[in-house]
């Protein structure tokens, strides 16, 4: 019968010559002894394999400059993927994310939920707001991602931006949680890691 996988033991794919951890009753010291020489056995195949690429330059301990190009491309990837294409917004129940039977009046102070639809018109998102005419400021509450933190990228975010503009166009100024360049906050709560932004929309006439 084939022994599961040990939850202790490092490295998808990896296939460990003799793992002391599926025998007896090994301790978090075995655990922590096997696992730091996987890794670094890991590591070493991954720098030997950067070499092969021209990546990696051993004489120097670091990376060449094809090396240094690939990794910024890779993250700039990071802030300028996720979900590519036309979004729209929809004004949805708070809790039950159920479109609403009429329109609210966004002029009116109030807290409204939308859900973030994507270039296929099915929901990836949902963005909570706090308008304030008294003050002109819009604020974003939270930002939730149905793929998980991360998973929108800066062009939606930016999309997004201007979609909530478009329901309040006496908006001044947009705040919210500052995070890795985006807004959050936690949905419960009303604040969240980070600190807080205000952005100035458009100067009162």
């Amino acid at each position: 019968m084939a022994r599961a996988p040990n939850a202790l033991a490092i490295g998808e794919g990896y296939v460990e010559p003799a793992n002391p951890l599926t025998r007896g009753t090994p301790t978090l010291a075995d655990a922590w002894a096997f696992n730091a020489d996987a890794m670094r056995d890991y590591i070493a195949r991954q720098r030997a394999l950067a070499e092969q690429h021209g990546l990696w330059n051993p004489a120097t301990g670091m990376p060449t400059q094809k090396g240094w190009t690939d990794a910024a491309q890779q993250y700039a990837g990071t802030f300028e993927g996720g979900i590519q294409g036309k979004l729209s917004l929809q004004t949805v129940h708070p809790r039950t994310l159920r479109p609403l039977a009429k329109a609210p009046d966004y002029e009116a102070p109030g807290s409204h939920t939308f859900s973030i639809k994507g270039p296929d018109g099915q929901p990836v998102g949902t963005v909570d707001t706090t308008w304030n005419p008294e003050t002109g400021n819009l604020h974003v509450e939270d930002f939730q991602s149905e793929q998980g933190k991360n998973s929108l990228g800066l062009g939606a975010i930016r999309q997004i931006r201007e979609l909530l503009l478009s329901y309040y166009p006496q908006a001044q100024t947009l705040s919210g949680q500052r995070i890795t360049g985006a807004v959050s906050a936690d949905r419960a709560s009303g604040s969240g890691p980070g600190r807080a932004a205000t952005q100035t929309i458009r100067a009162e006439e």
